[in-house]
């Protein structure tokens, strides 16, 4: 699962992107990068349907209700109508069927916001307290098509070419070479500086007790 294609790489390298020794050594890079990324984010990047099964707990010492985040398991959350729904339960139980419509029901999406890149959603109200009393269902990630991520932005393509740059780059440094440079930790600045506004918060709101991965590669 790449995010760029090698040709990209071997260019911004200037390497010969016609000989099978590059070309395998930029495929093996970006295939590292994928994962590597994904760390960095706090997600994976395979499209997937998810269902996240949440806590609701209500402070005991809260004067006013504010607003509350939940952490989807995935970001990259679908923006087109019907890719997310909330439900909450009816009577406090625990939900363990979205479909069955004595356990939950669909709150409206006025009463929340979502963050599509992120993956959150951010309640504007309170809803019903308990364990596995909020569940989201959404469709989110990217598809694959030959081994190739499809319509990805176009700074997720660059961190995966910054990632594989700098592998590469790692493994190629000359030794008791005066004239040689590690530029790796250039490129690993560079890497940081694409990503680090799209890395997902790790310290605050609520995160799913449970996960469940219906389907990947949708």
């Amino acid at each position: 699962m790449r995010l760029a294609t090698t040709d990209e790489v071997l260019s911004r390298m200037s390497i010969n992107s016609t000989m099978t020794g590059n070309i395998a050594s930029a495929t093996s890079a970006l295939n590292s990068a994928t994962p590597i990324v994904e760390g960095a984010l706090g997600t994976s990047i395979l499209s997937s349907l998810r269902e996240d099964y949440f806590q609701y707990q209500v402070p005991r010492y809260r004067e006013k209700f504010v607003p509350v985040t939940l952490n989807l398991s995935q970001g990259f959350v679908y923006t087109k109508a019907g890719s997310l729904t909330v439900y909450e339960s009816l009577n406090g139980n625990a939900i363990t069927d979205v479909a069955d419509t004595t356990q939950a029901k669909v709150v409206v999406a006025t009463d929340y916001i979502v963050d599509h890149v992120m993956g959150t959603v951010t309640l504007l109200r309170d809803v019903t307290v308990g364990y596995h009393t909020i569940v989201v269902k959404y469709k989110a990630g990217y598809g694959l098509k030959e081994g190739l991520f499809e319509d990805i932005p176009e700074w997720l393509t660059e961190a995966g070419i910054a990632s594989a740059i700098k592998s590469m780059l790692s493994q190629s440094v000359p030794n008791n070479k005066k004239d040689s440079r590690d530029t790796s930790r250039d490129v690993n600045a560079h890497f940081l500086l694409v990503i680090n506004p799209h890395v997902r918060p790790v310290m605050s709101g609520a995160f799913p007790n449970t996960t469940k991965i219906l389907k990947t590669d949708i």
